[in-house]
């Protein structure tokens, strides 16, 4: 098992050469002389996409772009030959046309080798069609958990989850359209959670959610959600329609709040 973390310059060592980042693993663990850990580090970089491999061993990190940083991580990680791959936010510091050639290149990779991998991201797109399964977390708890292709057509049962989904941009929506955002912020994780880690914001939320975290349940086959009052079931419909007439949750979150954001996507207004 290896892992790819999200920046790549501070994952590298700023005062080592790239071949000796990546054959010190060889060495370590595959018991590689150094003249073969270098060879095959050089085979890494070209598995990975990189030009002039031989060139690239002897540069160091601040040399390469943020890509082929990115690239020479990816070889590291690789380089024993893991089961599986935990990539954390691997495009987070790249440009959209080079974030779209390393999820292609981790694709065709995972492909090649038969290993599993793990994509944590807070981008829904990205992971749309490169997972099989998607589980969505929130304050460090699982939301919901589901096939892909099922939570998309569904776009969420949790109010989280359907709240992410409201929040990327659709090549159908007017020009300069606000995007629909998340009220509130994120929890304090440090402390103890009571209750749903989600209901400050949540705008399906009843009394029981302040006192009681729900438990991961299977909603439907193969589709499990943690929420008492899922979207588009009875009781979701039922406690927002509590909430919209009350005009606030019981969290005390305003339901204003949705209107304006719901508005201002529909209108495109600044």
């Amino acid at each position: 098992m290896t892992m790819i973390f999200q920046d790549p310059m501070t994952s590298l060592n700023p005062v080592k050469r790239i071949g000796e980042q990546i054959a010190e693993s060889l060495r370590i663990h595959m018991n590689r002389s150094r003249s073969e850990a270098m060879a095959e580090a050089g085979d890494l970089l070209e598995q990975v996409g990189i030009p002039e491999p031989a060139k690239r061993l002897r540069q160091y990190p601040h040399e390469l772009s943020g890509g082929l940083r990115q690239r020479v991580v990816i070889a590291i990680a690789l380089a024993c030959g893991p089961r599986l791959l935990i990539a954390d936010e691997p495009t987070t510091a790249l440009d959209v046309t080079v974030q779209k050639h390393i999820l292609d290149l981790l694709d065709d990779l995972r492909k090649e080798r038969g290993m599993s991998m793990i994509l944590i991201t807070h981008d829904l797109g990205v992971v749309k069609g490169r997972t099989d399964e998607i589980m969505v977390m929130y304050g460090g708890r699982t939301m919901e958990k589901a096939p892909t292709s099922t939570l998309f057509e569904r776009d969420g049962l949790h109010p989280y989850t359907e709240a992410l989904n409201a929040t990327i941009p659709k090549i159908d929506t007017p020009s300069h359209t606000r995007l629909v955002p998340i009220p509130g912020k994120p929890p304090e994780v440090i402390g103890k959670i009571t209750g749903c880690p989600f209901v400050p914001r949540c705008r399906y939320s009843t009394s029981e959610c302040l006192t009681d975290m729900p438990p991961l349940v299977e909603q439907e086959k193969r589709h499990l959600c943690a929420c008492h009052n899922p979207v588009s079931t009875p009781e979701g419909i039922k406690a927002r329609e509590a909430n919209q007439n009350a005009g606030h949750t019981p969290a005390g979150l305003d339901m204003k709040e949705f209107e304006t954001s719901a508005t201002q996507a529909d209108t495109g207004e600044l």
